[in-house]
């Protein structure tokens, strides 16, 4: 997965502005949600961004999904 940008809470207040934009612009992003479905809900279906479910608490899939961040 490669990206230029990384969002983390996607879904909370700035993220989700963050990511809206991101989407307007077509720009690929990964978004880091607690919640998948309600990121969906928000989201829909859009390819420019990859939903990721997890914590950002969990040092181990921050890793994994910074890894293609450029």
């Amino acid at each position: 997965m490669t990206s230029k940008y990384l969002v983390i809470g996607g879904t909370g207040a700035l993220g989700n502005a963050f990511a809206m934009a991101l989407q307007e612009a077509n720009e690929p992003a990964i978004l880091l949600v607690r919640n998948r479905r309600n990121a969906i809900k928000l989201f829909g279906d859009i390819t420019s961004l990859t939903l990721i479910e997890g914590d950002v608490n969990d040092t181990a899939l921050l890793k994994e999904i910074s890894k293609g961040v450029s």
